[in-house]
């Protein structure tokens, strides 16, 4: 696989597990769209084909590897696939532009949009947690997937969006200072204070007599935006570190206490990260 300082969509891939990286990354991307991956990607001696559907309708996307470029095997595969319906991820430079010199039709898929969405973005980049090397905008995506499954309103996915740039004192200084409260959605902006307002009363450190002190904030919204979070976190620490991290036990706990508060069967939790798992083929 790719070094851990790589990007999340490598442009130039030289080996197919980059070009599958790229791929992985723009599934997760995707997750709370209409779009997700077709079967198994399949792979060439000169890149990768993976196969997107919306709906009923399959669209075809290919990764050429950097060692193969400009030597026709996009031409090539077009040839013997006529009928293909092309779809570009989030307007790939390179790929639009060969399509629109052959004067091939194709769709965007395009992931959440917004101000709040390319915010976060933006501020996470290709970082990735410390501990177990996992790309922060993960997080963002995977949750939103979780707040479409719970039904979760427009305002509430923006919102979730920009919690982590007011979740921490210095991240809500440094948020301000930008002026960011002036380009946001402002109920989207309401909704993230009183997030970080509830979050940030019940972290791992903090011990409890029982779930039914974790105090929980009135509006719904914030109460998905909070499910979706634990949702998320708990699946990172078991797929990564849920028997090496030194907090291990503190932190099974905790996860613990705030499902059983917040309602969330463990049923309903693994369907969901199943869900992930096969949308993105971690």
């Amino acid at each position: 696989m790719q070094a851990p300082d790589g990007p999340r969509f490598p442009a130039d891939a030289v080996t197919h597990d980059e070009a599958l990286t790229y791929y992985r990354n723009r599934a997760t991307q995707l997750l709370c769209t209409a779009w997700e991956r077709d079967g198994e990607p399949e792979r060439f001696p000169w890149g990768v084909h993976v196969r997107l559907r919306r709906d009923r309708d399959v669209f075809h996307s290919l990764y050429v590897l950097r060692d193969h470029v400009g030597k026709g095997h996009l031409s090539a595969w077009r040839k013997a696939n006529p009928d293909a319906r092309f779809v570009v991820m989030d307007a790939c430079a390179a790929v639009t532009a060969w399509l629109a010199h052959k004067q091939v039709a194709y769709v965007v898929a395009e992931p959440f949009s917004g101000y709040e969405y390319e915010a976060i973005r933006r501020f996470y980049g290709d970082r990735r947690a410390k501990r177990s090397g996992v790309w922060l905008m993960n997080h963002i995506d995977e949750g939103l997937f979780v707040l479409r499954e719970l039904g979760a309103s427009d305002t509430a996915m923006r919102a979730y969006c920009l919690h982590p740039l007011l979740q921490g004192d210095d991240d809500l200084a440094r948020s301000y200072a930008d002026g960011l409260q002036r380009r946001v959605d402002p109920d989207a902006l309401l909704l993230a204070l009183e997030y970080r307002q509830f979050a940030n009363r019940h972290l791992s450190r903090h011990r409890v007599p029982s779930p039914d002190a974790i105090a929980l904030s009135p509006l719904p919204e914030v109460l998905q935006m909070l499910t979706a979070d634990k949702i998320q976190n708990r699946k990172d620490f078991e797929e990564h570190h849920g028997t090496t991290h030194p907090e291990a036990a503190r932190l099974r706990a905790y996860f613990a206490e705030w499902f059983v508060r917040l309602g969330v069967e463990d049923v309903r939790y693994h369907a969901l990260v199943d869900e992930i798992r096969r949308r993105t083929g971690a």
